[in-house]
């Protein structure tokens, strides 16, 4: 069983470290967290029962494999002070805008995952992006994979679609969180009470998603399963089709996409 070390322990770290222990990936004795705030550390040990190092150094020479979980803008910095310790172990990086060949250059890793997350993964349920570096083996590939399948689904790419991973997984659920918001604000403008919308929308959305995940059937099948002629249903989306409801969502998108495509051209 590999020896991983999760260097960085914020919402994402901490989300990867229960997901590899409540999985059983591997054993709380082979799970080491660095991080700058020591009482965090003190927290993660408390709840997970895992050693900690208040030293990325330390941390990273037990290690088979290294989780990057900081910052971006901590990435640089954190390289700089591992790159000799990290040559030959796995490297991955959650780091957002941060490429394969930016952590190749700033360090001397040669066997790197970039990943894509996003935050459902605290609840078991992410989506996460893999894509890998050409010095990456066979083992090194299974590895990254269970351990993201850990904490929801894996999807492996081309590096060159993070920026489209991005704009739909990475802020995916920001895009579901407003159209939520909007939805109980209406309910309550019809005169619900707060609590009542947001348990009619919360279960709505929850329902709604579960029913395509098991049915697997295409989205614009089930839209029309509930839209019957002359109804309520299609009066609702009428609307959304006059106010270019398709339009929005990829025109939001797009910017989203063009934004991360600048970010990483201002990280380079």
């Amino acid at each position: 069983m590999k020896t991983i070390s999760i260097i960085g322990c914020g919402k994402m770290g901490e989300a990867i470290l229960s997901g590899l222990i409540s999985k059983g990936y591997v054993t709380r004795s082979r799970v080491f967290v660095s991080d700058t705030c020591i009482a965090r550390l003190k927290a993660i040990k408390n709840r997970y029962r895992v050693s900690i190092r208040s030293s990325n150094i330390d941390a990273c020479a037990i290690a088979d494999i290294v989780i990057l979980a900081v910052k971006p803008q901590d990435v640089e910095p954190v390289l700089a002070q591992i790159s000799d310790i990290i040559e030959d172990k796995l490297v991955i990086s959650i780091a957002a805008g941060k490429t394969i060949d930016f952590i190749s250059r700033k360090a001397k890793a040669k066997r790197i995952t970039r990943a894509m997350p996003n935050t459902p993964a605290i609840v078991g349920c992410a989506m996460t992006a893999l894509a890998y570096s050409r010095g990456m083996t066979k083992l090194d590939k299974i590895a990254a994979e269970s351990i993201f399948n850990c904490i929801g689904k894996t999807i492996i790419l081309d590096e060159k679609y993070m920026d489209a991973v991005t704009a739909i997984s990475g802020s995916g659920p920001a895009y579901l969180f407003l159209f939520m918001e909007a939805m109980a604000k209406a309910a309550i403008s019809l005169g619900l009470k707060k609590d009542t919308a947001f348990n009619l929308v919360k279960q709505t959305i929850f329902g709604s998603s579960f029913l395509q995940y098991k049915l697997n059937k295409c989205p614009a099948s089930l839209r029309e399963d509930v839209t019957s002629k002359g109804g309520t249903t299609e009066a609702a989306l009428k609307v959304f089709g006059k106010r270019g409801f398709d339009n929005i969502i990829k025109e939001a998108i797009t910017a989203a996409f063009k934004k991360s495509k600048q970010l990483l051209r201002n990280a380079s």
